[in-house]
């Protein structure tokens, strides 16, 4: 509610999430590009080729059995963005995730 200044329904959230995720006609994920400075705990991005958590100062990589060890979070850097925009804005607006215990 505090990301969308509404209480959105469930069908609404889901609607929003499935728009920038998907691209509708191709049915491929949807990214965007960020700068990684701006973005908050808790959103993915692209690093190195690979998918990252951005958490505080750091980037954690994720891989399949968990998240890798602590990379320095660059102070300034345009990256692609892999988590929807609308969880963006829940996350910047106050939303932490449950982190898996590799990333804590």
């Amino acid at each position: 509610a505090k990301a969308a200044d509404a209480v959105p329904s469930a069908a609404a959230m889901d609607a929003a999430l499935h728009a920038a995720r998907v691209l509708s006609r191709r049915g491929t994920k949807r990214t965007f590009e960020a700068r990684l400075e701006r973005l908050p705990d808790g959103a993915f991005i692209r690093w190195r080729d690979a998918p990252a958590l951005v958490q505080g100062d750091s980037l954690r990589p994720w891989t399949p059995s968990g998240y890798a060890a602590a990379l320095p979070r660059p102070a300034s850097a345009r990256v692609t963005l892999l988590t929807p925009a609308p969880t963006v804005a829940v996350l910047t607006a106050g939303y932490r995730p449950a982190l898996h215990q590799s990333a804590l």
